[in-house]
């Protein structure tokens, strides 16, 4: 099992990317969830390669892949090759799930989609891909360690199908014993291994005792390739080999065995029983432990002196852990006459321990022999393998339940599933094992059918990975939404036997999805043009577009395949005003909201103008991504204060003008005024008539500044 911790806090990670952009992502993300991180990017195959070769403190390598061709297969495979047992995980861009599940036939630990990379999602993947290189390397030993005791024990081995008969797997031993080959017997089955008059019998002690699960022991004859017949000791144990129910088989050759004890019938018959009773390891007791008698291969097998053990107690020679339980055992033969004691712990010279599993058997009333038979057997093998096994399966479970994914395992024969922890820490349920059935009644029930169909669907076509998204009753009655990754097994004889899954509570991802469609749904239905910006570029053309509403496209022109990607500066021309650009710049300098008035460009050479809100939008950690801007035209607006400036000139001009004309008819009036107030004057008739000719003059004058003056106010009176 991992350590999570370890790899939280420090992590060697090669990164095959040649987008900077992309790659800068990545560096992010892992930055944020390991403290200790050292980074290599390889931009090629070429580097990537380099690194591999040089590097050795490497923990695992990410590969991005966006275009499914040749060239991307050629390189993964090598990739593959070159660290094998280094979890590779592929970041796939904008192709499908079942090309990911493809990438996992290559020889790819897992993968992640584009759309669904986060820091959160590459930690995960990571550390399960480290996790489960590292499992698969401890079963794999696990798995040599089985072999090589099947295969190299000098004892004949082989297991059978309990069903048919038929071998599945025999050892090297067993072809050099019999003389058949491999190939020849999984072929055969255990009939063509016993003389024919023995087969009849053979079934029918397999018929009632083949599926007994107690350790089976006795000597038959049996047949070689060549005819010739021997008799073999058989041990045989019920296990499930490859899905099938099956025995494993011991034989010894016991054909000169068996002679040597015909032979001392007539001079010893204490050894007469003892060799009919007995194993490997023989003794005589009393029922208070005492050794009456040791057999003298004690020292071949155990490396103790038969000798100095006689005399001395039994019990003694068994370790303390377990004494109690023997010799409860050990009382029952005061009752019954034969008795099979599971493997026990016995200490040798004071420090050595071994595994021995014995057959006590109440020979007292017999004279030859007038105590208990102990027939022992040193399994210390088996048992330290059977350990190995066991610690296995249980790094198996604690990685299960380090997760916090609900993991569950169906056997697609019992239609049992089995769960960890995860079911009731996210679900609420305490059950261990349950039925697929129970499972079916979680399901939501708009959810049921489009499950089954791609379940049978799946296990059908035999698919190896797929995944699903569905809701699931909790334990309250509410539902959450869970992202199921499934893994089906295929055994050999291409049968699909179980189903393995990971559920991951999507819940609040799926909360957030419907949340941003809702805000998508505002921005694109808005009338206001909404433009998206980056906050940041990698090259010198400054920040791109990356997204515009509807409104945009009907107020500019463009589409949005035509802006999308460029800076926003084609949109500017000729008339826009440069000192806003530059307060719009300075302003996003130092990531601040600003506002501006300004001449845009629509794509047909168009001049408009354009009011633009433009803020810095920020992540959660407070970092700016992106800026949006809301672009309202204000043509109208503006057309409109530029045509009442025109009227203020033309207005000032008239004034002006016009009052130069007034004042020279208002001048003579006055003067005649002055004249008329004159007493020195007698014919004032004239000055009257002098007077009323400028007065007509100064009334035409006003006349033409009012009319003037309307048609500048309104134009359209013209």
């Amino acid at each position: 099992m991992i350590d999570a911790s370890l790899a939280l806090s420090k992590l060697n990670v090669l990164v095959l990317d040649t987008n900077i952009e992309e790659f800068t992502l990545l560096e992010a993300y892992l930055k944020e969830k390991i403290e200790q991180l050292v980074l290599y990017r390889a931009r090629s195959f070429a580097d990537a390669s380099e690194v591999i070769t040089n590097l050795f403190e490497l923990d695992v390598i990410l590969f991005r892949i966006n275009l499914p061709d040749e060239s991307t297969y050629e390189q993964l495979k090598e990739i593959v090759k070159f660290k094998r047992q280094l979890p590779i995980i592929a970041i796939l861009g904008e192709l499908s799930e079942d090309y990911g599940a493809h990438t996992i036939s290559l020889g790819i630990t897992d993968y992640v989609m584009k759309a669904e990379l986060n820091a959160d999602n590459l930690h995960g993947i990571i550390v399960k891909s480290i996790a489960r290189k590292r499992l698969e390397r401890v079963l794999k030993e696990s798995e040599n360690n089985y072999q090589n005791f099947f295969h190299k024990s000098p004892l004949p081995m082989w297991i059978y199908d309990i069903n048919t008969l038929n071998f599945l797997s025999v050892n090297e031993a067993a072809e050099k014993q019999y003389g058949y080959s491999r190939e020849e017997f999984l072929g055969m089955s255990m009939k063509n291994i016993r003389p024919p008059e023995e087969v009849k019998s053979m079934e029918e002690r397999i018929k009632a005792n083949g599926y007994s699960d107690v350790l089976y022991k006795e000597s038959f004859p049996h047949q070689k390739k060549n005819g010739s017949i021997m008799m073999m000791e058989i041990q045989s144990k019920v296990i499930v080999f490859e899905g099938i129910k099956a025995k494993l088989l011991l034989a010894s050759d016991v054909s000169e065995k068996i002679k040597s004890e015909e032979a001392l019938k007539l001079s010893e018959q204490r050894f007469k029983v003892l060799v009919q009773e007995g194993a490997d390891l023989i003794g005589i007791l009393d029922f208070e432990g005492n050794q009456k008698y040791v057999s003298p291969n004690l020292e071949a097998i155990l490396g103790i002196d038969s000798e100095h053990y006689l005399g001395k107690n039994f019990f003694d020679m068994i370790h303390v852990n377990d004494q109690k339980r023997v010799k409860e055992q050990f009382q029952l033969l005061y009752t019954q006459k034969r008795l099979l004691i599971a493997p026990f712990r016995v200490v040798l010279n004071g420090h050595s321990l071994r595994w021995i599993e014995t057959i006590f058997t109440n020979m007292m009333d017999d004279l030859s022999i007038g105590g208990i038979v102990a027939n022992s057997r040193d399994v210390t093998a088996s048992i330290e393998y059977e350990n190995k096994l066991n610690e296995s399966v249980d790094r198996y479970n604690i990685v299960a339940k380090a997760t916090s994914d609900t993991i569950w395992d169906r056997d697609l024969t019992t239609e049992k599933i089995i769960w960890n922890k995860g079911l009731q820490g996210i679900f609420g349920y305490r059950e261990v094992i349950t039925s697929v059935d129970w499972w079916y009644s979680k399901v939501h029930p708009e959810d049921i059918g489009r499950i089954t169909g791609l379940i049978n669907h799946h296990v059908n076509k035999k698919n190896p990975r797929w995944q699903v998204e569905y809701r699931f009753q909790c334990n309250d009655g509410t539902y959450k939404y869970v992202f199921d990754r499934v893994f089906l097994v295929i055994d050999e004889f291409d049968k699909a036997i179980r189903m393995i899954g990971a559920m991951q509570d999507i819940t609040r991802q799926k909360e957030e999805e419907r949340r941003l469609k809702l805000l998508e749904s505002v921005i694109t239905n808005t009338n206001d043009s909404i433009v998206i910006i980056e906050a940041e570029s990698y090259d010198t053309e400054g920040p791109k577009i990356v997204f515009v509403n509807d409104a945009f496209t009907k107020m500019t022109g463009y589409s949005k395949e035509e802006v999308i990607g460029r800076t926003p500066d084609f949109l500017y021309g000729p008339n826009s005003d440069k000192k806003e650009l530059l307060r719009l710049k300075n302003t996003m300098d130092k990531w601040e909201a600003c506002d501006i008035e300004i001449i845009n460009y629509k794509k047909n050479g168009d001049e408009f103008w354009i009011n633009i809100e433009i803020a810095p939008v920020s992540d959660g950690k407070g970092w700016y991504t992106h800026w949006i801007a809301i672009e309202r035209d204000i043509s109208e607006r503006m057309n409109y204060i530029k045509a009442i400036e025109k009227q203020n000139i033309k207005l000032r001009d008239i004034a002006w003008m016009q009052s130069h004309q007034v004042r020279a008819p208002l001048a003579r009036i006055m003067g005649f005024i002055e004249l008329l107030n004159n007493k020195g004057v007698e014919d004032k008739s004239n000055l009257i008539k002098y007077m009323q000719s400028s007065a007509n003059e100064l009334d035409q004058i006003i006349r033409t500044i009012v009319k003037k003056t309307e048609q500048v106010e309104n134009p359209r009176s013209q």
